[in-house]
């Protein structure tokens, strides 16, 4: 019962980004507030480093480089999933970027870019079911 939205942001330290245990609740609060204000506790984000960072320069710098998120996002009922997945879905990239930058800026953090056409927001499967097995008579 949960939509999962999955992105991809630019940040300056993506190891560092992901690192630190800051970056995964503040990222889950502008997921949070982009979706219209759900509850925080309703997000679980997972976050990772994504394309590899390049050497720059004869200083050999790091270069800017990308965090994937993916972001379970729980509906109340079943029957809401629907509504849930249409709300998130309609979020614009900018939308998602200026509340993801907010919540990073009110903690302190670097802030992000979400890359344009990464931003996805789909229902997940339902979970399997166990049904006891029935004894033959």
């Amino acid at each position: 019962m949960s939509v999962v939205v999955t992105m991809a942001m630019e940040v300056a330290d993506p190891a560092g980004f992901v690192a630190d245990p800051n970056s995964k609740l503040t990222v889950e609060q502008g997921i949070a507030a982009a979706a219209g204000g759900i509850a925080v506790h309703k997000v679980s984000a997972t976050l990772t480093v994504g394309s590899s960072r390049r050497l720059q320069g004869s200083d050999r710098r790091l270069q800017a480089g990308t965090v994937d998120v993916s972001a379970d996002i729980q509906a109340d009922t079943a029957d809401d999933v629907a509504g849930l997945a249409d709300t998130v879905g309609a979020i614009t990239v900018a939308s998602m970027t200026t509340n993801i930058n907010s919540a990073l800026a009110d903690a302190g953090l670097p802030t992000v870019t979400v890359q344009a056409g990464s931003l996805t927001a789909e229902a997940a499967p339902a979970p399997e079911r166990y049904v006891a097995p029935t004894v033959a008579p």
